[in-house]
């Protein structure tokens, strides 16, 4: 029986470990010949406002919006016109908490692979800030493939066309 994909998620928040993950699923995706949908959480501002070193700012709506919709033109210019065809890439943002977004996305949309990027957290951060991909790798309906930004750090300097491939 083949193994194969059909349609793989790659939840991006515009760092170097995503950066990693997208290069990978693009690559998986032209081999299975898979659809490949982008996402980007905006964490929810209702949720939480924003504390400057002098004042707590809550969030409006109007800030919520702009955040999504320019989550939305990054995640477009993260694939080439020819990707974008050539993978039927789609892309989203939506507001809520990380990864419960991941994980109602791949749900609904019945994704068979996620392919995500890990910051590598350990000790006190990780306790504190916890871990999205963790969450995610526990509660998917589907396989997990994680990348790691140690490894991300060279696939940003060959995208960014200073180093040869």
């Amino acid at each position: 029986m083949a193994v194969g994909f059909t349609h793989i998620l790659v939840p991006l928040d515009f760092n170097p470990a995503s950066d990693e993950a997208l290069v990978r699923a693009k690559q998986l995706a032209d081999r299975f010949n898979a659809r490949l949908s982008l996402l980007h959480v905006v964490v929810d501002p209702k949720a939480r406002g924003t504390w400057t070193a002098d004042i707590y700012v809550p969030a409006i709506p109007e800030v919520r919006d702009l955040l999504v919709n320019t989550a939305r033109a990054q995640l477009a210019a993260a694939v080439t016109d020819a990707e974008r065809d050539d993978l039927r890439v789609t892309v989203d943002a939506r507001v809520g908490a990380v990864a419960d977004v991941i994980l109602d996305v791949a749900r609904t949309h019945h994704i068979d692979l996620i392919v995500m990027g890990t910051h590598g957290r350990r000790g006190l951060s990780h306790l504190v800030m916890g871990s999205i991909a963790e969450k995610v790798v526990r509660e998917a309906p589907c396989p997990v493939l994680t990348t790691h930004a140690a490894d991300a750090t060279r696939v940003s300097t060959v995208l960014a066309g200073t180093v040869e491939a």
